[in-house]
């Protein structure tokens, strides 16, 4: 089901065509923006905050999709 919304999103957006670069180039200029504006407020470094469930939740759906897709693929999942 997430694979189908994924291919959904993929084909309705034209996700295929981003330059990869642009979206680098806009994450670091968010995340710089968030560190200069709210820097270290009420003691909590937000930057490296939101980078880190920016990353984890990334990283999770990778590794969800990966799964996903051995199974989709092949009938079985594939070994972590």
């Amino acid at each position: 089901q997430l694979l189908q919304w994924v291919a959904f999103l993929e084909d309705s957006w034209g996700l295929h065509t981003v330059n990869l670069n642009l979206v680098g180039a806009v994450t670091f200029g968010l995340l710089l923006a968030i560190r200069f504006t709210l820097k270290k407020y009420r003691g909590v470094d937000w930057y490296a905050l939101i980078h880190a469930i920016v990353t984890g939740y990334g990283s999770l759906l990778a590794v969800y999709l990966d799964v996903m897709a051995a199974e989709t693929l092949t009938g079985g999942a594939e070994p972590l």
